[in-house]
């Protein structure tokens, strides 16, 4: 088996018929019986994902996915049998194995009803047991309290007391009686302050042990809805071709229906729970606001926006998983504010090796043409900064191939000059050293380009100097902190009362009472934002009613609205822009 992965992981990037038969062979070659240790299991088990994602022909995809059933009706028969193989696997997130982990508290909820007793508490965690009792003492009142105080029951015999049998109560979960995660959940969810005990539990890391039995639930056989196969016939497209891809128009996204959307949602938090890993927008995510986009080359990209109550205070944080011929991919999320979306993409380590440019150029296509995104900035941790690995790769040059340039002008004049030398001598490598310094500042992308663009393998670069799109968020908030403090002296809770009333007679608002609570409320955490502007009460109606449109979708069903109508607002981030870079301009 050794030799096998070997091979195939050789013949990565390979497409021509010779690979083909190569590929197939050692994919019928394998023997009846799987052998080895769990680290070569799985690195087998990788390998046939990777060509389930990336196959040649229909008949590769046939033989790789024959092969991982195989591989799954194996585990399932011996990951309980063999004591080493259930521990080297453990984690891994393959059919039938376990995993341990802290999700939170929202995430818990879902999979406690979707997978029932295959997630419970991890009483093998040392630490549960007193996170739990401390936790329980602000659950549960009156004279309960003092019984959880008791030397004659442990607190997993405190949970078993506390339940009670779910056929009595019409509790049972899809599958089965309540166990003593979701007693704990219960108890948390009937708590008057749900919402901050959530963050309370969250903070106490509850740890979980799942196993994957469900076949809904693991690396192996989480899959995106159906859609036509792409089959690499050629090489991976060059860059040129991919970075042509984020003008592209979108097609019409898949049409959805309620169910459809939150099936979507449970293969996302399938995807990113399996690998232990969660982020706000699929956690939290928003039934009213997920949209799929089958894209070329197989590629599908689900969006996630969060539900009002998770959403950022100013910009707006939408999320998304990636697959590749129904298979997960990636992961990631765009932070939005006017035109700026400062853009994250997370390949799963399996899959490299395939049409990593093609699919970040098919997520700023979709943030692009779909949120209106101008101008995508990467955080530096991406390319390098505290990132050995990213260092190691050389992961500079990828961004800066799709187009992405320093926002620092320095750094920027010391990539133009490497990537002269790496033309001139193909052979030619930047240093550590000099990587760690381009890593010293965000990098960004004009899509939509204010000068004429360059050439040597740049995608979309201005010649100009880098020039923001939306206004510095930090600075934005230090900025409002100080109006608070110069007009209210500090008291918040007035300043918000005070903002809300002045701003609903400036923009002229008459039916602030027939708004929804969740529209209000925003309107509320907005409006001292917006009363920054010295100048807002002489803004003609149309840039007024703009504003007040835009206000007034941040708490609305689907966030992309507010996205978009907050563009509409170029009067407003210009003002806002001004004001943080001219303190004579701030509001008296």
């Amino acid at each position: 088996m050794r030799r096998s992965i070997q091979l195939l992981n050789r013949l990565r990037g390979k497409w021509d018929q010779d690979s083909v038969d190569r590929k197939l062979s050692l994919l019928d070659g394998e023997p009846s019986e799987f052998s080895g240790s769990g680290a070569l299991l799985r690195a087998w088990h990788d390998q046939l994902l990777f060509l389930v994602a990336y196959p040649d022909t229909a008949a590769v995809a046939r033989a790789a996915t024959k092969e991982l059933r195989r591989l799954g009706d194996y585990l399932a028969q011996m990951v309980d049998r063999s004591t080493g193989l259930r521990r080297a696997l453990h984690g891994s997130g393959l059919a039938h194995t376990a995993l341990c982990y802290s999700y939170s508290v929202d995430l818990l909820r879902g999979l406690a009803e979707r997978f029932g007793s295959d997630v419970e508490l991890d009483w093998d965690d040392p630490a549960l047991a007193g996170a739990l009792e401390e936790l329980l003492q602000t659950l549960v009142r009156t004279a309960e309290a003092d019984g959880l105080l008791s030397d004659s029951v442990s607190t997993r015999e405190w949970l078993g007391l506390a339940r009670r049998p779910a056929r009595k109560r019409g509790l049972a979960s899809r599958r089965g009686p309540r166990t003593d995660l979701s007693q704990l959940l219960h108890l948390i969810s009937a708590h008057p302050r749900s919402d901050w005990l959530d963050q309370l539990c969250d903070a106490a890391n509850i740890s979980v042990r799942w196993r994957l039995g469900h076949r809904d639930a693991s690396r192996t056989w989480t899959r995106f809805p159906r859609r036509p196969m792409h089959y690499q016939h050629r090489s991976p497209i060059d860059r040129r071709e991919a970075v042509a891809l984020v003008r592209r128009r979108l097609p019409s996204p898949v049409a959805m229906t309620a169910r459809d959307r939150l099936q979507l949602i449970d293969v996302a938090r399938s995807a990113l729970a399996v690998r232990m890993r969660e982020t706000d927008p699929v956690t939290y995510a928003n039934p009213d606001e997920v949209t799929c986009f089958q894209l070329e080359r197989g590629v599908d990209i689900a969006l996630f926006g969060m539900r009002p109550s998770r959403r950022l205070p100013v910009e707006s944080y939408l999320g998304f998983v990636a697959a590749r011929n129904r298979v997960p991919i990636a992961y990631g999320g765009g932070w939005i504010f006017f035109g700026r979306c400062e853009i994250g993409v997370h390949l799963f380590e399996e899959y490299r090796g395939g049409e990593s440019a093609v699919l970040f150029a098919q997520v700023m296509r979709v943030y692009h043409r779909y949120y209106r995104a101008r101008q995508f900035l990467v955080d530096p941790y991406q390319f390098g900064a505290g990132n050995p690995d990213a260092i190691r790769s050389g992961a500079f040059w990828f961004y800066y191939h799709l187009g992405f340039r320093p926002t620092d002008p320095r750094l920027n004049a010391l990539a133009a000059r490497e990537a002269a030398r790496r033309r001139a001598d193909p052979r030619y490598r930047s240093s550590v050293s000099i990587l760690k310094r381009l890593a010293g500042s965000k990098i960004y992308c004009d899509v939509v380009a204010r000068g004429r663009r360059q050439d040597g393998g740049a995608a979309m670069p201005s010649e100009e100097a880098y020039v923001p799109t939306a206004p510095d968020l930090q600075a934005l908030g230090l900025e409002t902190t100080r109006w608070i403090g110069r007009h209210f002296d500090g008291d918040r809770r007035r300043a918000h009362e005070d903002a809300t009333r002045r701003l609903r007679q400036i923009l002229s608002i008459g039916d602030y009472s027939r708004w929804s609570a969740t529209r209000r409320t925003w309107f509320e955490r907005l409006a001292v934002v917006a009363l920054l502007v010295p100048e807002l009460r002489s803004w003609p109606r149309a840039e007024k009613n703009a504003l007040g449109a835009a206000l007034r979708a941040k708490g609305g069903p689907r966030e992309r609205s507010y996205v978009l109508a907050l563009q509409r607002c170029r009067r407003f981030q210009l003002a806002l822009t001004t004001l943080l870079e001219d303190p004579g301009s701030r509001h008296g």
